[in-house]
């Protein structure tokens, strides 16, 4: 599943990296990479170690009120996969879907997923950057996602974190 998302949506344009360098990659600093169910696996076995290692190197565990754990990348001032030297991507091929589609988010209401383009971002303000990344709703939405795994990540998707 995340194999072919990945081979479908590339996330990227020509332009896309132009801009991101402008703003400085904003969203690799202090930003919440979550992972959707079954992507922790996927992703450790692209990178050839166990679920266990990828785990304890790059991934810190949120619990939500009744038990739910949802993974998301180390909480930090970067990205862990964010290589400082090169300003790259260390995962790019298979990075968490959340990253990939982003600017693309999403908000619950009334139990509904509502996607939209994230205008914080400076790809939204370029109609050719906005329509690519409304490519993915379809492809998203179409994956075998619970809804409450939805409404856990919006709900804490406006909190402050301590980076420290």
């Amino acid at each position: 599943m995340f194999e072919k998302f990945h081979n479908i949506f590339s996330g990227s344009t020509k332009n896309t990296f132009k801009i991101c360098r402008k703003c400085g990659g904003a969203c690799e600093h202090k930003k919440v990479g979550t992972l959707l169910p079954g992507e922790k696996e996927y992703m450790a076995g692209k990178m050839g170690i166990s679920v266990s290692e990828f785990e304890a190197r790059y991934l810190d565990i949120l619990e939500m009120d009744d038990g739910t754990q949802i993974y998301v990348l180390k909480l930090g001032e970067l990205c862990p996969f964010l290589n400082t030297e090169t300003d790259r991507c260390e995962c790019a091929e298979f990075k968490p879907l959340l990253c990939k589609i982003y600017p693309l988010a999403f908000t619950v209401k009334a139990q509904k997923i509502k996607f939209m383009i994230d205008n914080w971002c400076q790809l939204s303000k370029k109609k050719e950057c906005r329509n690519y990344f409304e490519t993915a709703i379809p492809l998203f939405s179409a994956l075998p996602v619970p809804p409450e795994w939805f409404g856990y990540v919006a709900g804490y998707d406006s909190l402050c974190f301590d980076y420290d």
